[in-house]
């Protein structure tokens, strides 16, 4: 087995990615993601906002009151100022207070207000209040949503081995480890490495 400390966890809508990926791993599993909010002493599958029927009734009102709010707002031509505003003109504040706004800080290490909101595309499940309310009274469990509802991993080495895999398909003749580099001369297009040596390079990705 190999452990992680965090999510770590392949999908994508990029067939040039895809066809890469399988050229560098062999054999893959796929997986079906399992996922739970742990608060108020239970167990909220994800996404979050379709199944908060489970917390306590207190809970519940604000992220229904909220929800109402929200709905009223649908079609308002005003956009959001950033993600925070966002979040609340979509879930309205009690969804919002009780879980987006702690989560996406903890997430991100930074308070959505100092964040834009252009980026979200499929990676923030928007709530229809039809699909809460049904889900509130018949009890229902909404758990498969999202691009990463059916994941892949590599059946040996963990993610590790992607990118093992990938350096020994490659030409290893460009690839250059333990440097230290002292300068980059954007004019020139070069770096300078501690032990004197000049690399050359035509776009310059720093990670």
């Amino acid at each position: 087995f190999a452990f992680y400390h965090g999510v770590h966890c392949l999908f994508s809508h990029y067939k040039y990615f895809d066809a890469l990926m399988d050229h560098v791993v062999d054999e893959w599993e796929s997986h079906i993601r399992k996922v739970t909010v742990y608060m108020r002493g239970m167990h909220v599958e994800y996404p979050f906002q379709n199944n908060c029927w489970k917390l306590p009734q207190e809970d519940v009102i604000k992220c229904l009151d909220g929800l109402v709010e929200a709905t009223e707002r649908k079609f308002s031509p005003d956009k959001p100022a950033n993600f925070e505003d966002f979040i609340i003109k979509s879930f309205g504040k009690g969804i919002a207070e009780i879980f987006m706004i702690p989560y996406n800080c903890k997430v991100w290490a930074t308070h959505p207000k100092d964040m834009n909101w252009n980026w979200i595309g499929e990676r923030v499940a928007i709530t229809d209040l039809k699909v809460v309310l049904r889900n509130m009274v018949s009890r229902q469990v909404a758990a498969n949503w999202g691009p990463n509802a059916l994941f892949r991993y590599p059946k040996n080495g963990g993610t590790g081995a992607i990118w093992t895999n990938l350096y020994n398909k490659s030409d290893t003749s460009k690839f250059s480890f333990n440097k230290t580099v002292t300068r980059v001369s954007s004019a020139e297009k070069k770096l300078y490495t501690a032990d004197g040596e000049e690399i050359e390079y035509d776009y310059l990705i720093s990670t």
